[in-house]
């Protein structure tokens, strides 16, 4: 059995690729997105001359010229100095964007791979190698996500999913090299102070305060901010707005779950914010429950709060019809000022944001 797995394990260790086949991958997913962009100018673009593509015909440079951005402008000559993204707007369809696209797609799981799969040797060598290419892809898109899509369609949809993306490439990437960083906190950190905003964000990007709240919890003491100001409005005015979104609150779940640890013991975030938790499961009562019972329940417990939360529990049905009623009656997200007075003051108790000793019914 010893010699068998000893095989076994020389077997796979044989199949895994060296630091410098992976960062010579990397590098042709780079040259590849970058492609587009650098055929415009040499009137290549569309899938001849020499492209990853290779493919017969395509469209010329005069046609490609009809390229804008998302807003509708055009994006000019400094196109052989960009990547061709999809937040670019093109007059028609050719193998290169589409293998550009694709390239993009499986990016974020590329480096993701590399960071955990390669020797630290050779993550510090792709940090210094790539580390342009990279940036200027991710620079370039938080940059066109930051412009107002002509399309109704695009606003709703692509932007959203695309600045998604965007800021977990910006993690992974800031995890190559840590000198990025301060730069790209900075900019997550303003995105996610507009999505806390007054004006509601498009209900397609509510994952996107998840996706930005994990950023600023991933690196908040590589640069000494504390993590409890941003993290407090996504259990508060978050779960407030987008409790009718399913999504939202899977994500939500999902990162609470994966880094209970940090959010209970170091934080706090979930032994002071349990009751808005709570909200989630009222409100999804039949498809979060597991989730609550196996994860989320034991990452909020502590002496100092598990009366409440024995309250909390007994309450659930209670806060529970609320949610069913606002639903069915439509009433809106201030559905408590329509309640009768004599219950708005029982109900305000229920649907509270924050645990406090003697905070019991």
């Amino acid at each position: 059995d010893a010699c068998r797995q000893q095989k076994q394990q020389k077997q796979a260790s044989s199949l895994l690729l060296s630091d410098d086949r992976l960062h010579a991958c990397l590098c042709a997913l780079v040259d590849i997105l970058r492609w587009p962009g650098r055929a415009w100018l040499s009137g290549e673009f569309g899938g001849g001359g020499g492209s990853p593509a290779s493919a017969v015909g395509g469209v010329s440079a005069a046609s490609a010229a009809a390229v804008t951005e998302v807003d509708g402008q055009p994006v000019g000559q400094q196109v052989g100095q960009q990547f061709l993204t999809c937040a670019h707007q093109f007059p028609h369809w050719n193998p290169d964007l589409e293998l550009s696209h694709a390239a993009f797609s499986v990016l974020r799981r590329w480096l993701l791979c590399l960071l955990e799969c390669s020797s630290p040797a050779g993550v510090a060598r792709t940090g210094l190698a790539g580390k342009s290419d990279l940036h200027s892809l991710c620079w370039q898109l938080l940059d066109q996500c930051e412009r107002k899509p002509a399309a109704q369609a695009d606003a709703e949809s692509v932007m959203p999913a695309l600045l998604n993306e965007t800021a977990e490439l910006a993690s992974l990437l800031c995890r190559l090299d840590s000198g990025l960083l301060a730069r790209y906190f900075t900019r997550m950190e303003g995105l996610y102070a507009q999505l806390l905003g007054p004006a509601p964000p498009p209900a397609q990007s509510a994952t996107l305060h998840v996706t930005l709240a994990r950023f600023l919890l991933t690196h908040h003491a590589s640069v000494g901010k504390d993590a409890p100001q941003f993290l407090a409005p996504l259990y508060t005015v978050c779960i407030d707005r987008l409790i009718n979104s399913q999504e939202f609150c899977l994500e939500l779940l999902r990162f609470t779950a994966d880094n209970a640890e940090p959010l209970c013991w170091e934080h706090g975030i979930t032994v002071r914010h349990f009751p808005s938790l709570i909200k989630l499961l009222a409100r999804w009562p039949s498809t979060f429950a597991d989730m609550f019972a196996d994860k989320i329940l034991p990452a909020c417990l502590s002496p100092a709060c598990s009366l409440e939360m024995l309250h909390c529990l007994i309450d659930l049905p209670c806060l529970s019809a609320l949610y069913e009623l606002n639903r069915l009656e439509s009433l809106g997200p201030d559905f408590i000022a329509q309640l009768p007075a004599n219950i708005q003051p029982y109900a305000l108790f229920l649907t509270r944001d924050t645990s406090g000793a003697g905070d019991t019914a």
